[in-house]
């Protein structure tokens, strides 16, 4: 589905400068393929598009971070948003699982500001609400840490 909106994403893109909409519900899902759904939402913004995202039913994982890198980011009223540390299912020997487990990591830090841009979640917030498992937000504690701009 991250390729599905890429695509989508591109053809509102077609004219310069246009605003493109994203509706976002999602249970979460890969996050090599949401990082390379945010590295093309990047370069529309780069190349002065606004996004409008709205998270409808939930918002999770990687849904959070696609959420989050809207301009203009809406939530509906009955509607979840789920942080958590980035993780995959590690498979191999030691040196792989240690090689997955290193580029987890790296991503995550390398994303993070993304999610963290312009909400009231700090740094440490985040790293202590999702130590030992999930963060679940309703639409309210979302509007009220600025993770969304309004409830609809």
């Amino acid at each position: 589905s991250c390729l599905q909106a890429e695509q989508a994403l591109l053809r509102q893109a077609r004219a310069p400068g246009s605003e493109l909409s994203m509706i976002i519900y999602s249970p979460g899902g890969s996050v090599v393929a949401g990082a390379a759904l945010l590295d093309v939402i990047k370069k529309l913004k780069d190349a002065g598009h606004k996004l409008n995202t709205t998270a409808i039913g939930c918002a999770a994982s990687m849904g959070g971070y696609l959420l989050a890198a809207g301009d203009n980011r809406s939530i509906g009223e009955n509607s979840l948003v789920l942080i958590h540390r980035i993780s995959s299912v590690i498979g191999g020997g030691t040196s792989e699982a240690e090689d997955q487990d290193r580029m987890m990591s790296e991503l995550e830090q390398e994303v993070l500001p993304m999610l963290l841009e312009g909400c009231t979640i700090t740094t440490e917030e985040y790293m202590t609400r999702t130590e030992d498992g999930d963060w679940w937000l309703e639409a309210t504690e979302a509007l009220n840490r600025k993770l969304v701009h309004q409830i609809i």
